[in-house]
């Protein structure tokens, strides 16, 4: 039944990162600007939670944790983590194509259009509520709602930006503390220094370690036979 951790864990990350990020009231106007930035904090609670768990796990083990109890801990995190992220994955993966094919990798141009569709979408709903008068006069005498939305979007495009880059960063600054965690303290545990693997057995082996310690798989072995190197 030990495979029915990662899982649990996997879900209940899943539900509590999105109950946070619905909690998180973000000060700015535009719905889709408030659920960038209330992922990112959701993301920075994420990876405060697995590097808390991984130091009670490491810390704990021989105090309050038995070995056994530690390594389930550990690679619980670990596969949960791989899990919650390819679910994240298929989640996002229309956004994802969004901003790779039709923005070609530009997120400042990814945030103005959907910025642009909403304040559009705004409009519109306010048309359908107001007096056939006030939309004839509105459309004689008045830009369009897509130019107005295309207007108010360009100019907050730059305030937007500086904002989901200070957010971007401290969640990057969040998962650089993880891997030095994970560099440091866990690799060192579950990897002892008798096995001589190489910088990228090393990344892959905790994900086959977790993999075999929960389904039984033997992908431990295989990363023992790559022989892979970036450089040299």
């Amino acid at each position: 039944m030990d495979f029915a951790f990662p899982f649990s864990l996997a879900i209940a990350k899943l539900l509590a990162s999105d109950y946070v990020a619905c909690r998180i009231q973000a000060r700015t106007e535009y719905e889709s600007v408030r659920r960038i930035l209330a992922l990112f904090t959701a993301q920075i609670v994420k990876i405060a939670v697995n590097v808390l768990l991984l130091l009670v796990a490491v810390y704990g083990a021989g105090w309050v944790l038995s070995r056994r109890m530690s390594v389930l801990v550990i690679c619980t995190v670990y596969m949960a983590s791989v899990i919650e992220s390819l679910v994240r994955l298929l989640r996002g993966l229309p956004d994802l194509f969004s901003l790779v094919f039709m923005h070609r990798c530009n997120p400042r141009d990814f945030i103005r259009m959907k910025v642009q569709r909403e304040v559009c979408q705004h409009l519109g709903e306010a048309d359908v509520r107001s007096s056939l008068f006030r939309r004839l006069f509105k459309k004689i005498m008045l830009r369009s709602n897509e130019e107005l939305a295309r207007e108010v979007a360009h100019k907050a495009a730059p305030a937007i930006w500086r904002r989901v880059v200070g957010r971007f960063m401290v969640t990057a600054a969040a998962l650089v503390a993880y891997i030095v965690v994970f560099r440091f303290l866990v690799a060192p545990y579950l990897i002892t220094g008798h096995t001589k693997l190489t910088g990228w057995q090393a990344l892959l082996y905790p994900v086959a370690y977790a993999s075999d310690y929960f389904f039984g798989t033997s992908l431990v072995k295989y990363v023992h036979t790559l022989r892979f190197r970036l450089f040299g």
